[in-house]
């Protein structure tokens, strides 16, 4: 009898977390894949990115900054050769 409440206990206290989503501003975005940002802005317009408005402005989702990263040959191209970032500045 004790012992299940033990495992009752523990399995309530283990419960799966919610991930955190990462949101990105248009020019993070722009810089963390390579391009411009009037090109994230017309990938937010045409719906390929999936966003949220905060404080009037952009916030995009991270996993869908990628999915549209590689639906476009260009960009696609870009970010297998050279990787995520390669274009920040430190």
């Amino acid at each position: 009898m004790n012992q299940e409440k033990k495992t009752n206990n523990i399995k309530q206290s283990i419960k799966p977390q919610k991930e955190r989503e990462v949101f990105l501003s248009v020019s993070e975005s722009a810089k963390l894949i390579g391009v411009d940002p009037k090109t994230i802005r017309r990938a937010i317009k045409s719906r390929k990115i999936k966003y949220k408005v905060s404080n009037n402005r952009y916030a995009i989702k991270f996993p869908s900054l990628i999915n549209f990263a590689r639906s476009s040959v260009k960009i696609r191209n870009k970010f297998y050769a050279q990787g995520i970032g390669k274009y920040i500045k430190e």
